[in-house]
Order: structure tokens, then C-alpha cells, then sequence
């Protein structure tokens, strides 16, 4: 059951992470926009400050998946902030992108990151996507029915 949350406190504590930007970490910043997400609220404030995509960008595959699958969630289609997320994501996989396993990707983190692609419709990315997707072939026989599924959505663009 999700707890209820009021805005003032999720405004105030945006407010209190935004103040401490330098010292804070990717983590902290990914972590918080999924949190944002399970409560179905956007946190504009954090996604203005500048240089905000530089530290959403900044951190671990499951922080990349993090960050898009919240920004589907909330149908936030900010597509300078989804196409950064879908560079590092290729970045990380490189040339051996027959690997993403070993770079880190579950096959949870894989998929969250396609679905929120495709559900935000950025076609613009579909190339990009569908290679991705194809790139993380190795992974389909471990998914779960829902990871399936997900990647059956990006595929039906």
C-alpha cells in the first residue's frame, strides 16, 4: 500500500536536495526521481535546476533505468533528458553491447529503460532504441513475463 505523501513535504524536501547538489551524488538524485515516481508526483523543481541531466546521467545502469522509468511513470517527455539517458546507457554497453549483462544491466534495469522509452514515444530514438533492444537478446531467455512484455511495447512502435 503507498503511503500518502503531502506536497508541501516532498516540495520541501526537493528543496533541502536541490540546496546540497554539490555534495550530493548521482545516486541521490536518481533514487529520489523513482521515489517521486512511486508517489505520482513530478519534482519540477529538481528537473530545472541547471545541470541537473549531467548528474541524472552520471550514475549506474540501474540509476540510468531509475530516471526513464520515472520519467514514464509520469509521462515527463523531456527528450533532451531522455536522448543524454539513452547515450550513457550506450555508452556503458560500447562495442561489446552483446554484453550488457556483464555491464551491469539486469534484465529489470533493461527493460524499465525501453518501456519508458517507448511509452513516452520518442520516436526520435527508435533506431537508437531498437538496436538496444536487439543488443540485449542474451537477457530475453532470464525476463520475466512483465520484462517481456515491456520490451513487446518498445518492439510495437
Amino acid at each position: 500500500m503507498k503511503q500518502q505523501v503531502e506536497e508541501v513535504q516532498l516540495t520541501w524536501l526537493l528543496s533541502r536536495l536541490v540546496a546540497k547538489l554539490n555534495d550530493a551524488v548521482s545516486q541521490h538524485f536518481t533514487n529520489t526521481m523513482w521515489a517521486c515516481a512511486e508517489f505520482g508526483y513530478l519534482p519540477q523543481q529538481l528537473l530545472t535546476v541547471p545541470g541537473m541531466v549531467d548528474k541524472l546521467c552520471a550514475g549506474s545502469p540501474q540509476g540510468l533505468a531509475n530516471t526513464a522509468f520515472a520519467c514514464g511513470q509520469l509521462g515527463h517527455r523531456d527528450v533532451q533528458l531522455m536522448a543524454a539517458l539513452l547515450d550513457e546507457v550506450l555508452s556503458l554497453a560500447g562495442n561489446s553491447m552483446h554484453h550488457l549483462g556483464s555491464k551491469g544491466f539486469t534484465t529489470q534495469t533493461f527493460t524499465n529503460f525501453c518501456w519508458s522509452l517507448a511509452v513516452l514515444d520518442m520516436r526520435q530514438q527508435a533506431p537508437a532504441v531498437l538496436s538496444l533492444v536487439q543488443a540485449g537478446q542474451p537477457l530475453w531467455a532470464s525476463m520475466t513475463t512483465q520484462g517481456l512484455s515491456q520490451l513487446h511495447q518498445a518492439h510495437m512502435w
